[in-house]
Order: C-alpha cells, then sequence, then structure tokens
C-alpha cells in the first residue's frame, strides 16, 4: 500500500518527468521538498512553517520584503537580536496553536461528512459498559 501522501509525490514526479520516466529520480528530492513547504488544508500553515517558525521563502520570493525578511542592519546589540528572536518565538506558538484549531476543524468537518454520507449504515445503540463492539 502507498500512503497518501506519497501517491501525491509520485504523481508530481510524473508531471516533471513527462514522456521521460527514466528520469524520476532527477525530481525527486525536489518534489519531497515542495511538499514539505506547501501550506496544508487541514491546519492552514506547512510543515516547514510548523517546524521553523516562519514560511519557507523561496529565492524568487526575496524581492517582495515581508515580515519573515527581517532588517538585520537595525540589529545592534544582543539585546536587538533577542527581541527579534523573541518575537518570532511568540509567533511560532501562535501558528502551532491556529493549526491545531485548523486541524481540529478539518478533522470534525471530515467526521461530519462521513457520517452524512453513510448514515445509513451507521447505526446507534445501547451498550453495555465493557461489551465488545465492532
Amino acid at each position: 500500500m502507498i500512503e497518501r501522501g506519497h501517491c501525491t509525490w509520485i504523481e508530481s514526479i510524473w508531471k516533471l518527468c513527462g514522456h521521460r520516466k527514466d528520469q524520476w529520480s532527477a525530481w525527486f528530492f525536489a518534489a519531497m521538498w515542495a511538499d514539505c513547504v506547501t501550506t496544508r488544508r487541514t491546519t492552514g500553515y506547512s510543515p516547514y512553517q510548523l517546524m521553523f517558525g516562519k514560511p519557507h521563502l523561496f529565492p524568487f520570493s526575496l524581492d517582495e520584503p515581508t515580515w519573515y525578511t527581517l532588517n538585520w542592519h537595525h540589529i545592534r546589540s544582543t539585546a536587538d537580536l533577542l527581541a527579534m528572536r523573541a518575537r518570532q518565538l511568540r509567533r511560532l506558538e501562535e501558528d502551532r496553536s491556529d493549526a491545531a484549531a485548523h486541524n481540529v476543524k478539518a478533522q470534525r468537518k471530515a467526521a461530519d461528512q462521513y457520517a452524512t454520507k453513510h448514515a445509513s449504515r451507521l447505526a446507534s445503540g445501547l451498550y453495555r459498559v465493557g461489551e465488545y463492539v465492532l
């Protein structure tokens, strides 16, 4: 069995290879990295951002300054540096909490959709404590 995430990698590699399927190994690591830096629907964040506390910056993204491209020229002391890092770390905890909330919301939505789709097969009943239920 192939895990769902692996199917996505394989499909993207085949699209990149085109008719040259023997070139899959040239695209493998790029496809894995692209997956790690891509935002997930369930959390609203990429695995990279949840790990490192900031979105991945591609070289082609550096021409657009963002909050994450810090102005290092204004840091003159260790205290300035620590203040900058503390802001980043505080943001990381907020992002992780936000991702957890998104994940719970997505799981509930999926459970509700499953229950709606399979309502005729789902049966409720009264069960005694210790009773085995399959």
